[in-house]
């Protein structure tokens, strides 16, 4: 029989899996099978043959012959008289195939067949119950493909041992903890207090601050119907000026205004300065805001353009210490430049260059090194730490009482702990083995090995120059459309990113506007995310990624549209948050899936590159998030 050797095509899924699927699971094949292993297993006195020949069956066996397969097992335990008079004409049968097959050879090939095949599921107990495998030397076939090459090399030295649980949950879960800190800390530290213009002159006067601003301030209506003093508008009196003078003027109804001539108040009960107070951006300038958001967004936009992409050519670890440096200085550059706003943008931008990658390079490096089943635990664990970040953010901004330059310094500088790692953290391997780095991925597999407590195959160095001689080139974004299917998953991607990041920042940025204690809001928002997440990996697994995002964007649409009709409500506040609450659940499910996927679809040397351009394009997307909550 001609054999196909499977193209894996870059992915690191289970040979096994995939070599059934082709070949089917509900055929003659299978049929046979199963009662060679339930019945003719006497045929043969190699013990592990009986022992994993169940188990085998199981796997490559649809639904519809496993009943079957019970009957006849349940008919060898019956004994070993009605075992041989049920299976006489089948002895005959089985004989008659594999007459030109010696006994010890049916064996040997067996028991290596079956080694190579489940050495994750059963290892140890395969090797001392089949004495024929040939595994002394442990050295890996060649005649094989690239990918499963190192997949093989991956799988030796383990890809679920201490080695993958220590860096995912330090670098993927606790460090993001740290840097999602000051990932949305400008956020809080541009929210624009209530505020009204400053009217001087009560000093001389016994009116309350109250009474003050009744008789100074007009009042307005807004949208909702609400009656509100004017943010930006005062009576227009002639300064200085008596208390008899102004109730006067009240009581006759003089109600002349003018825009605020000696500047403004603000309302101090949750925040006691922020850059948009001390710096006034406030009524002619409230526009500096949204663009000052819109910036931030366009650093990261630039971020994935120039310096995503050098996570595939120079590395996954540089890149990340680089952004690190980048969000440092620029989040500690704002402090000193709020009073020059061009300088300010400035140090917006440079901060939001690295913020893509800082959260890419490791995810994608724990990715790489770890089994297929553990990919939906390590997204998962990135997003718990970056929730928890996000949740502690507005609690410190809390307890400072929202004075932004002591919230700024205290949410960024932990960041500057991730040095610490600088020689511990590890160089993707399988990036290596692309670049052709052969000794280096070499000494990080040796790495992996002792810390898994495993060793090398023999002949791993001569796998890592077979390699080398085939080594993967970056070709840069343009091979994301070399085919109909990197453009058809690299569209769709981007398309599930840009709906995720506008809905997601455009509620984060509505905090604001909402009553209440903005800091428990901004919290509330936060930790909903974390049932979203665990909700998203139990679905991924159980339903697949593409029906569980499907139907959490579902969801998330008929809620906005709901929220669309409550807003204008003020009785129905409550509802509202509720409402926000479930629509942000359901978007940290979508999300949860749709990172994911960007982790699974790409090949090696191309996966920071994609992952990189769906977040250029959804960020570019989310970008309008400050205009459209400003309008």
């Amino acid at each position: 029989m001609e054999q196909t050797r499977l193209k894996g095509e870059n992915e690191e899924g289970d040979i096994f899996e995939r070599l059934v699927e082709r070949i089917g699971m509900d055929g003659k094949c299978q049929t046979r099978f199963n009662l060679i292993c339930n019945m003719g297993f006497a045929l043969t006195s190699a013990g592990c043959v009986r022992n994993i020949f169940v188990a085998l069956a199981d796997q490559t066996t649809g639904a519809t012959l496993r009943t079957e397969m019970k009957l006849t097992t349940q008919q060898r335990n019956g004994g070993v008289a009605a075992f041989r008079a049920a299976s006489e004409e089948l002895t005959t049968r089985i004989r008659e195939e594999i007459t030109a097959v010696s006994q010890q050879d049916l064996q040997k090939t067996t028991c290596n067949l079956l080694l190579r095949v489940y050495k994750k599921i059963n290892k140890k107990n395969m090797k001392a119950n089949c004495p024929h495998a040939e595994m002394e030397s442990t050295e890996i076939e060649h005649e094989k493909a690239e990918g499963d090459l190192f997949n093989d090399l991956m799988d030796y030295v383990g890809t679920e041992g201490k080695f993958q649980s220590r860096f995912n949950y330090l670098y993927n879960m606790a460090l993001m903890v740290i840097v999602a800190l000051p990932a949305l800390n400008i956020v809080l530290a541009l929210t624009s207090p209530d505020h009204w213009c400053h009217v001087p002159g009560r000093n001389t006067t016994n009116f309350t601050s109250s009474e003050w601003k009744e008789l100074t301030i007009p009042r307005i209506e807004t949208e909702e119907n609400l009656d509100t003093f004017s943010k930006c508008s005062m009576y227009n009196f002639t300064l200085p000026v008596d208390a008899r003078t102004l109730l006067e003027a009240r009581n006759t109804g003089y109600n002349s205004t003018v825009s605020c001539q000696h500047g403004w108040k603000y309302d101090r009960t949750w925040y006691s300065q922020t850059a948009a107070s001390q710096e006034d951006w406030v009524c002619g300038k409230e526009l500096l805001i949204p663009s000052t958001l819109f910036f931030s967004k366009l650093g990261e936009v630039l971020g994935e353009v120039f310096i995503g992409q050098l996570g595939d050519t120079i590395g996954r670890r540089p890149v990340m210490f680089l952004g690190v440096a980048l969000l440092v200085l620029g989040r500690c550059a704002l402090l000193f430049s709020a009073g020059l706003y061009p300088m300010f943008l400035t140090a917006i931008v440079v901060t939001s260059l690295p913020m893509g990658v800082i959260f890419q390079s490791p995810l994608i490096i724990g990715m790489e090194v770890s089994s297929v089943p553990q990919r939906s635990h390590i997204t998962l664990l990135q997003c718990v730490g970056w929730t928890a970040g996000l949740c502690l953010t507005p609690l410190i901004a809390w307890i400072v009482g929202g004075q932004w330059q002591i919230f700024t310094i205290l949410t960024t500088l932990p960041c500057a702990a991730v040095f610490l790692a600088f020689r511990t953290f590890p160089e993707s391997p399988r990036w290596l083995v692309a670049k052709g780095k052969t000794k280096r991925c070499l000494n990080v597999l040796k790495q992996i090995a002792k810390e898994n407590g495993t060793s090398l195959p023999a002949n791993t160095m001569e796998i890592l120059k077979k390699l080398e001689r085939r080594k993967e080139k970056v070709y840069g974004v343009a091979s994301l459309f070399s085919s109909w299917r990197l453009l058809r998953n690299t569209v769709l991607i981007s398309s599930c990113l840009a709906f995720v990041q506008l809905l997601n920042f455009t509620m984060i940025l509505n905090i604001a506007s909402m009553s209440g204690n903005p800091f428990l809001n901004m919290f509330l928002q936060a930790f909903v995310e974390i049932p979203g997440f665990f909700v998203g990996s139990i679905l991924c697994d159980r339903f697949g990624r593409r029906w569980s995002q499907t139907a959490a964007y579902l969801i998330a649409v008929m809620i906005q549209l709901a929220c669309l009709i409550t807003v204008m409500q003020q009785h129905l506040l409550w509802l509202l948050i509720a409402l926000v609450l479930v629509a942000k659940f359901s978007v940290n499910v979508a999300c949860y899936c749709v990172y994911l996927q960007c982790m699974e679809i790409y090949p090696t040397n191309l996966r920071q590159t994609g992952t990189s351009l769906g977040i250029l394009v959804s960020t570019l997307i989310g970008s309008l998030s400050p205009y459209i909550v400003y309008l």
